[in-house]
């Protein structure tokens, strides 16, 4: 599935795991289990291989992933 901006995604299971033996287990805890909504790409002039900035649910804080490490979630799963 292609991740755009305005879809709702989640991490994937080998992104967490990726994060957790990195010494990111915090930001796994913290929102390994919310719902974000893809913004924009981070370099909107490169390729669609780039980043794209994910707002993260309740917080509202943003962090940026590559498309491939993150789960698009159906609107009924939010």
């Amino acid at each position: 599935m292609k991740i755009s901006k305005g879809n709702k995604v989640k991490m994937s299971e080998k992104l967490k795991s990726i994060l957790t033996s990195n010494g990111c287990e915090e930001h796994v805890i913290e929102f390994g289990n919310c719902i974000g909504i893809v913004e924009e790409r981070v370099f909107p002039d490169i390729d669609e291989a780039t980043e794209v900035n994910v707002r993260w649910q309740p917080s509202g804080l943003r962090y940026s992933y590559f498309p491939n490490e993150l789960k698009k979630v159906k609107s009924y799963e939010s």
